[in-house]
C-alpha cells in the first residue's frame, strides 16, 4: 500500500494503535461484531444487496440461497439463520447456542456453500474473477460496487 495516512491491513492482519490509541483495547472478536451490529442497523458498508431482506449481506447472496436459510431442522419456528446475535444471554440462552449452533454449522456444510455470481471478483483474493462456473471476467472491474 503506497497511502502515506493509510495502515496496510487485510482480514487476517488488522493494524492496532500502540497503548489506548483506537479508543478502547477491544478483541478481534468484539470489532468484528461492531463491523456486524453496524451492518445490521446501517446496511452493509462493503455493498448493498439488491434484496432490502439482506441489507446488512454485501452484493451476491440471495434470500433462498441455501448458505443464507441455514437449517432450521428442529429450530423454534420462525428461526432466522440470516444472522445471530451476540452476546447470547438471558432467560432463553440454551435456545439462542442452539440456533447460532447449528445456523452456523449448515454454512460450513459443502453443499450450501455461497457461489458467487460470474465477473465477481477481488483484486486480491480473485484478480481473474474466476467461480465455479466463470472463466474470467474484464480486468479492472471491483468487487466493491
Amino acid at each position: 500500500m503506497t497511502d502515506t495516512f493509510a495502515h496496510p491491513m487485510d482480514f487476517n492482519h488488522w493494524w492496532y494503535e500502540t497503548g489506548a490509541g483506537n479508543g478502547g483495547h477491544f478483541p478481534r472478536s468484539e470489532y468484528t461484531q461492531i463491523f456486524t451490529d453496524l451492518a445490521l442497523m446501517q446496511n452493509n458498508p462493503n455493498g448493498d444487496n439488491a434484496d432490502p431482506a439482506l441489507s446488512m449481506f454485501a452484493r451476491g447472496p440471495k434470500p433462498t440461497d441455501p448458505w443464507v436459510v441455514g437449517d432450521t431442522t428442529g429450530l423454534p419456528a420462525g428461526t432466522d439463520c440470516r444472522f445471530s446475535v451476540e452476546p447470547l444471554d438471558g432467560p432463553d440462552n440454551a435456545t439462542q447456542n442452539l440456533i447460532k449452533k447449528q445456523c452456523s454449522k449448515s454454512r460450513c456444510d459443502p453443499k450450501n456453500a455461497l457461489i458467487v455470481p460470474t465477473g465477481y471478483y477481488d483484486d486480491e483474493f480473485n484478480p481473474d474473477a474466476r467461480s465455479r462456473s466463470s472463466a474470467s471476467a474484464t480486468a479492472g472491474k471491483s468487487a466493491r460496487r
